[in-house]
């Protein structure tokens, strides 16, 4: 069996995210595996916005609530927040913190959905480098 001693796990606080953190919970008590839990600050903002002021605003907001989930949700996981585009910023972290294992979960937009919207999961396997 493969060592994962490390899992990246990601949320963006949605209600479908969290059976995929909740999976890494379970994964990482059976295997003594260390976990990070990110969310991705995505850095498109509407043309009016201030992004000089809004994205800093949102980092911290996000900081505190992902701090709470984690306590709530994936006790004892070191926690991160980075601003980019989701599936380039998972991949990244990935690589970064030399994940063995990344753990997310997928909003099923079925077929059509992820023809328009694109699918962040879809993307970050293809990149991944675990």
């Amino acid at each position: 069996m493969a060592n994962f001693d490390h899992l990246l796990v990601t949320t963006d606080f949605s209600d479908q995210a969290l059976p995929g953190v909740e999976a890494a919970r379970d994964l990482a008590e059976r295997l003594g595996s260390k976990t990070t839990l990110l969310y991705v600050v995505e850095d498109r903002m509407p043309p009016f916005a201030d992004v000089e002021t809004v994205l800093p605003e949102h980092r911290v907001k996000a900081a505190q609530s992902l701090t709470a989930y984690a306590a709530e949700h994936l006790p004892g996981a070191a926690t991160g927040v980075r601003a980019g585009s989701p599936h380039e910023e998972i991949v990244a972290a990935a690589k970064d913190m030399r994940a063995d294992l990344i753990v997310m979960a997928t909003h099923g937009y079925g077929h059509v959905g992820t023809i328009v919207f694109g699918s962040t999961a879809e993307r970050v396997v293809h990149h991944a480098p675990c």
